[in-house]
């Protein structure tokens, strides 16, 4: 699967390059910041859980208002149980470490960029914890693969800094065992972005 996941991501960023026109450009840049997340179905409410997201992008530049982006980044994800959460509850937190490749749109207006786009997840490792503190992970088996969409915006107060804010939702359950009901991700996120 890593192969597969290699081998794909050469042949979309491939792709971008020949899909270019003369005059075409590409920008580089490097994205930080959290992500504010929680999962349906864990019986634990709200975006509870912090998270960082950091990595790179590339921009394709397709006309004076349009650009295409590819990330690659590490997600941190999951839920986190809070005050206000039903005491029966299975959960305490689930911690989600994700590499994450979204591919996005950009329509530009000003100083603004707002995109959207689907963005693959691939799960690197979890931990989960019950409300005693009991590891239980070992019990657990979620889905390494998933599909988001993604919708957001883009301030930038020049041409190299911006302030990033999107809202993504899974498509697919992260739940492995069908018994145990769907568990689907939601997370908020805001980044600095610095484009080259």
């Amino acid at each position: 699967m890593k192969e597969y996941f290699l081998s794909a991501s050469i042949v979309v960023f491939l792709s971008l390059l020949s899909a270019t026109g003369y005059g075409q450009r590409f920008l580089g840049g490097l994205v930080a910041g959290i992500n504010l997340s929680q999962l349906d179905g864990d019986q634990l409410a709200g975006y509870n859980k912090v998270g960082f997201s950091t990595g790179a992008r590339v921009s394709t530049v397709l006309s004076e208002r349009w650009r295409l982006n590819i990330e690659l980044l590490f997600s941190q994800q999951g839920s986190s149980r809070s005050n206000k959460d039903a005491p029966f509850a299975t959960y305490d937190n689930i911690k989600l470490n994700f590499v994450e490749v979204p591919v996005l749109i950009n329509f530009i207006d000003w100083k603004l960029h707002f995109h959207t786009g689907l963005s693959y997840h691939r799960l690197i490792n979890f931990t989960a914890e019950d409300q005693l503190g009991t590891d239980l992970s070992d019990q657990l088996i979620y889905n390494s693969n998933n599909l988001a969409v993604v919708l957001g915006a883009t301030y930038f107060k020049n041409e190299h800094w911006g302030f990033d804010m999107r809202w993504s939702k899974a498509l697919l359950d992260l739940e492995g065992n069908t018994n145990n009901g769907r568990l689907i991700g939601k997370w908020i996120t805001f980044r600095t972005v610095y484009v080259f």
